[in-house]
């Protein structure tokens, strides 16, 4: 029972239905998990369901809504050990939140070998504004030296990929090689457009 997909769309609350399938008699068995979260309080249930996954769990999509500011608090994904592959859609998810996250993986993470990040908001902010570049600009380092790392211990790949805004006018390979230098050019990411 519950061995496939649990995709997670939540509009009013995780909670409610988070209480209900942890206090099923067997284990849950859930392989993917998609967690589209609103609300602060969402953070702690996403992190019970991936305990209570962490035996099956391999894939794990994570999803914000764009119109809730992102909490300064990041998710836990210490307990999900058998990951195979993470993605992150970065509607509302800042660069720094994602950072936090991918500091919580370990060398018991055996399996990791692909982080996927859709940075649709955050990136696209960042190219097309001086500002916001200067203020994503350091993120984004952080997010380069995170990703060195990986790969350097678990020889984990990052794919990142990026829908050009209309008014985008610039190269983003070279936009994103400038803020991620050692990732681009050692070929620890995957850039896609």
């Amino acid at each position: 029972m519950f061995t496939g997909t649990l995709d997670f769309l939540s509009f009013g609350g995780m909670g409610n239905i988070t209480r209900r399938l942890l206090d099923l008699p067997d284990s849950l068995h859930f392989r993917r998990l998609v967690f589209s979260w609103h609300y602060q309080e969402d953070l702690h249930w996403m992190e019970e369901l991936l305990a209570a996954c962490s035996d099956t769990l391999e894939c794990l999509e994570i999803l914000h809504n764009p119109s809730v500011h992102t909490s300064l608090t990041s998710i836990n994904l210490s307990k999900a050990t058998k990951l195979r592959a993470a993605t992150f859609r970065a509607l509302s998810l800042s660069v720094a939140w994602i950072t936090m996250a991918l500091q919580t993986i370990s060398p018991r993470h055996q399996d990791l070998r692909q982080i996927s990040i859709h940075a649709c908001h955050d990136l696209a902010l960042a190219t097309i504004d001086a500002n916001m570049m200067q203020s994503f600009g350091g993120q984004w380092l952080d997010l380069d030296r995170l990703l060195v790392q990986l790969w350097e211990s678990r020889s984990i790949q990052t794919k990142l990929m990026h829908v050009t805004p209309v008014q985008e006018t610039q190269d983003m390979g070279e936009q994103v090689g400038r803020w991620l230098p050692e990732a681009t050019e050692r070929g620890i990411i995957d850039l896609v457009e």
